[in-house]
């Protein structure tokens, strides 16, 4: 699906500061020397999310900053925002049903939701 990776970038749209702005966005942390990330984006395009939840993407070799106060050690990682402050990160490439759950069990316990 994607044969030249030196030119692969994921399906979402890089973040800018203004994504921020919204309630709720995914930011995937990728780069594309990372064979897991084309995976985890294809992943993502799959599912259904939220409609609540704009899904950006973030090539960390470009911005290494936000991926630091993201808490990303290692990619490919989802770092879910609200309103531009980091709730949680998850690390590695995930099934669809796990990041499903992962992202459910953010948006119930969260507590503007409460």
């Amino acid at each position: 699906m994607y044969p030249d990776q030196d030119r692969w970038k994921p399906v979402s749209p890089e973040y800018t500061d203004a994504d921020f702005d919204g309630p709720w966005v995914l930011i995937h942390f990728w780069a594309t020397w990372n064979m897991h990330d084309q995976k985890m984006d294809e992943t993502l395009f799959q599912m259904r999310l939220p409609e609540s939840i704009v899904v950006r993407s973030c090539d960390v070799d470009n911005e290494p900053e936000l991926a630091i106060k993201s808490r990303v050690g290692n990619i490919p990682a989802l770092a879910l925002f609200y309103h531009g402050n980091r709730v949680e990160t998850l690390i590695g490439l995930h099934d669809p049903e796990n990041i499903r759950n992962w992202i459910d069990g953010q948006l119930i316990n969260h507590p503007c939701v409460q």
